[in-house]
C-alpha cells in the first residue's frame, strides 16, 4: 500500500521564500487540526508535538477520534532530513546548498519506491519530476499523513481518478511532471501531467489548478514541510480543470469545479477555514478546517 503514496509527493516541500529550505520555525505553532464536513460533527484529526522550535511528532486520529498512527521528524542542524512512520516507511530529504535536491521514499528494508527531482527558477521550485513504481495501481492516495497534506486536496482527488481507472489492470511504472507558476510569493497555477502504461497503452492525465485570488493574511503552514499550497497568503478562489485519456475509454474523463474559501482569524493566522466546492453539474461540498495553536 505504501508504494503508491509517493504520487502525492509532488509539492511535498514547498518551503518557498525561506532562506534555508527544510527549516520550519513559525511565529504560531500548530497544536491541533480538526475537520468538520457538511452535516457532520467536528472531529479531531491531528496533534502536533514540538521540542522548542522543532516539530517532532504528528499524531493522526481515525474518524472516531482514536489514535491511528504517528510520524516522527528527524533533523540535522535544524533542517528536516527524515520523516518515519510507525511501520518503518520513511522519506529521506537531501539538499543542494540551501535548496531541495531530491526526496526519496523507502520501505522498512531500505528499498526505494520513488524519487523526486526539484528544479528552481528565481529561488522558487518551478518543476518537479517524479518516477513512481506501482503494483496494480489500485491504491488511492491517503487522506491523512505527511503525504496527504502536501498537495491541494482538489489535486489529490483528481490524481486518484488515475488510480481508480488503473485498478486491477496491468500497470508499469509511471511518471508525473508538475510545473508551478508564481506571482511573487503566491502560486498562480499548478499544472500536473501523469502518464502510466496500462495494458500496453499510455494513460495520460492533466490537471490545471488556477489560483484566482488570495487574501493578505498568513498561511499557517507557509515555510513548513507540510505546506498544502506553498503560498505565503491564503487562497480565496481556485479553479480546477482535469482530463484523463486512454484508448480503453470511449471518451476523455473531464472534470471542472471551483473552490472558494472563507477564513476566521486570530491576529494574522487563521483559526477556521471553510472550503466550498461547486461543480459544473450543480453539486457542491463543504469542509471546515480548525487550527489550534500553542
Amino acid at each position: 500500500m505504501k508504494k503508491v503514496l509517493l504520487l502525492c509527493m509532488a509539492v511535498c516541500l514547498l518551503l518557498l521564500g525561506c532562506e534555508k529550505e527544510g527549516v520550519y520555525n513559525p511565529d504560531k505553532k500548530i497544536k491541533r487540526i480538526s475537520y468538520q464536513s457538511l452535516g457532520d460533527v467536528k472531529r479531531l484529526a491531528e496533534e502536533w508535538t514540538w521540542d522548542k522550535s522543532l516539530l517532532k511528532t504528528v499524531q493522526y486520529f481515525t474518524y472516531d477520534a482514536m489514535p491511528s498512527y504517528d510520524e516522527r521528524y528527524s533533523y540535522e542542524k535544524n533542517r528536516l532530513v527524515k520523516v518515519e512512520d510507525n511501520d518503518g516507511y520513511y522519506y529521506k530529504i537531501t539538499y543542494q546548498n540551501d535548496q531541495y535536491n531530491k526526496v526519496e521514499y523507502y520501505d522498512p528494508l531500505g528499498i526505494p519506491f520513488s524519487s523526486m527531482k526539484f528544479t528552481y527558477e528565481n529561488k522558487k521550485i518551478s518543476k518537479i519530476v517524479m518516477t513512481e513504481l506501482y503494483d496494480d495501481g489500485s491504491k488511492s492516495l491517503p487522506e491523512q499523513g505527511f503525504i496527504a497534506r502536501l498537495l491541494p486536496p482538489e489535486l489529490i482527488r483528481e490524481l486518484n481518478k488515475m488510480n481508480s481507472f488503473a485498478k486491477g489492470k496491468e500497470v508499469v511504472e509511471g511518471t508525473t511532471y508538475i510545473t508551478l507558476k508564481w506571482n511573487n510569493n503566491n502560486i498562480s497555477e499548478i499544472i500536473t501531467e501523469s502518464s502510466r502504461i496500462i495494458y500496453g497503452e499510455n494513460a495520460h492525465s492533466k490537471t490545471v489548478m488556477t489560483f484566482e485570488k488570495y487574501d493578505t493574511k498568513e498561511n499557517p503552514l507557509y515555510h513548513s514541510f507540510a505546506d498544502i499550497v506553498g503560498s505565503k497568503n491564503n487562497p480565496l478562489e481556485v479553479i480546477t480543470k482535469s482530463e484523463l485519456t486512454h484508448p480503453m475509454l470511449p471518451e476523455p474523463m473531464l472534470n471542472r469545479f471551483t473552490s472558494t474559501y472563507e477564513y476566521e482569524y486570530n491576529g494574522k493566522f487563521p483559526t477556521q477555514i471553510i472550503e466550498t466546492q461547486k461543480y459544473a453539474n450543480g453539486d457542491y461540498g463543504r469542509m471546515t478546517t480548525f487550527y489550534e495553536y500553542k
